[in-house]
């Protein structure tokens, strides 16, 4: 856009001088390189020239140069209405190198990367000592996730899922995010002693939970009560993208705007004064 405001405002000084001004009589509003960039600026933000051109070549190109701003400014209002309502996200970090390669730092555990230490999965090793933060508890780490989002860790789905709703972060744009690949699977077992009569009754208790689907229930109640304990209301509408697009969000814009109107007058009242002091 900054090119072909350049070329534009060479394009009218030139077509407006070209071949001889007696020859072809422009307006003297084209024919020097200030007021061929003060035309071309005021086109661009939409603002009346003071002379339309008389040539008809300037005439032609001047028409497609008000077209040109006309679509611009259309698309440039699109954008900015969008980017108002939903500003969108950076590029999803989906392995453990695109995490490498990010700002985020690394969450450790002193007694997870003690277990961690027998297994083969090393990458998280290679974050430097100035992207390592402390993260021995759990909770504390992942609200920090939530609310600055400079940090990743080492976590379960469940536990995390169950935080945010503890919190009272609901929808699509509020849940956690995991990298697509999973590191290892944890075992939880309990151990009895051998011999022990209560052993084949205990299996037989934790299959018939499983088979049941009470585990599951027990989960889904647990993050209900999650919700509840927050106080977020079920039927809020979390879940949507977009929001409402209102004046509030055009305050930058008329802040900007009273601020041109104030500059505007500064030098208005500075130039009658001046007029009038110099006679």
């Amino acid at each position: 856009m900054l090119t072909v405001f350049v070329i534009t405002s060479a394009l009218f000084w030139f077509l407006a001088n070209y071949p001889d001004r007696i020859v072809e009589i422009e307006s003297r509003k084209l024919q020097t390189i200030p007021n061929s960039i003060y035309n071309a600026w005021s086109i661009f933000i939409g603002v009346s020239v003071p002379e339309m051109p008389r040539s008809w070549k300037l005439r032609i190109f001047f028409l497609i140069y008000v077209c040109y701003c006309f679509a611009m400014s259309t698309v440039f209002q699109a954008f900015f209405v969008a980017y108002l309502v939903e500003p969108g996200y950076g590029e999803k970090i989906s392995t453990v190198q695109d995490l490498l390669d990010s700002t985020a730092n690394y969450g450790y555990n002193s007694g997870l990367e003690i277990v961690m230490r027998t297994m083969e999965f090393s990458d998280h090793l290679q974050f430097p000592l100035t992207r390592r933060v402390d993260c021995a508890n759990p909770k504390s780490c992942i609200i920090r996730l939530i609310s600055d989002g400079d940090v990743a860790t080492f976590s379960t789905v469940e536990y995390t899922s169950y935080i945010f709703n503890l919190l009272g972060h609901l929808g699509e744009m509020n849940s956690p995010c995991f990298l697509d690949e999973k590191f290892n699977n944890i075992h939880v077992g309990s151990l009895f002693f051998r011999g022990n009569p209560v052993l084949n009754q205990f299996n037989k208790l934790i299959r018939r939970c499983q088979e049941g689907g009470l585990v599951l229930r027990y989960w889904a109640q647990l993050h209900h009560e999650a919700l509840l304990r927050s106080r977020t209301k079920s039927d809020r509408n979390d879940s949507s993208m977009y929001f409402v697009f209102t004046l509030s969000h055009m305050v930058p814009a008329f802040i900007v705007l009273c601020f041109g109107y104030l500059c505007s007058t500064i030098v208005l009242i500075a130039e009658c004064l001046h007029k009038r002091f110099s006679k």
